[in-house]
């Protein structure tokens, strides 16, 4: 290069401004190349300080500030006409609700949705002619599923959800019922409700 260099320059005024003018254009693309070359290290470490936080994201309990489980209140009127009949209370004055045979309830919950929870339904009591192993349940309009009964403890999965809803909706329905008619009463009732406990599904 240093030769070819030398030959221009003896070849008169011609041969060095031609010279001078490749070394410019070689000198721009140098700097071009330069500027595209820091482009791509601020690139990667743009990538790498996002991918750091990502994980540190990752890490990070997604149930941070939510309690493990919630304890619904029977008596409140959420329970109204929602797949339970009104509030009543046994001679001890333990208040509990019956179900409907089939219904629907809308359950607001101060719960994190991102993850799965499950519910648990103490049971008060259950007629004869309730076959409990019938009891269905949906959540938020998806499939039916069978609860799981243990020591008079219904319990089944709330799946997750996307969107940062607090309210669930849970539909039931028993292929059999109890009519109390020799009372006079005319109710379908399903099974006795005195507790239900929303928690997280670990």
């Amino acid at each position: 290069m240093k030769k070819n260099i030398l030959e221009r320059i003896s070849s008169g005024p011609d041969g060095l401004i031609e010279e001078l003018v490749k070394l410019h254009k070689n000198f721009d693309e140098l700097k071009i190349e330069n500027e595209a070359l820091k482009s791509r290290v601020q690139i990667l470490e743009m990538n790498s300080v996002l991918r750091d936080q990502l994980l540190s994201l990752n890490k990070l309990d997604i149930n941070e500030g939510y309690p493990s489980q919630t304890e619904l209140d029977i008596s409140s009127s959420q329970f109204d006409n929602a797949g339970f009949y009104e509030l009543e209370e046994d001679p001890q004055g333990n208040v509990f609700r019956w179900t409907m045979s089939t219904g629907a309830s809308f359950i607001r919950v101060k719960l994190n949705r991102e993850a799965n929870l499950r519910f648990s339904i103490k049971l008060g009591g259950v007629h004869e002619s309730v076959d409990i192993d019938t009891f269905h349940y949906s959540i938020d309009d998806n499939e039916w599923k069978p609860v799981r009964l243990d020591n008079y403890v219904l319990t089944g999965v709330i799946p997750s959800a996307t969107s940062p809803n607090t309210v669930i909706r849970i539909k039931h329905k028993l292929a059999s019922d109890y009519v109390p008619s020799e009372q006079g009463d005319k109710r379908s009732l399903g099974v006795v409700v005195s507790n239900i406990i929303i928690h997280r599904d670990e």
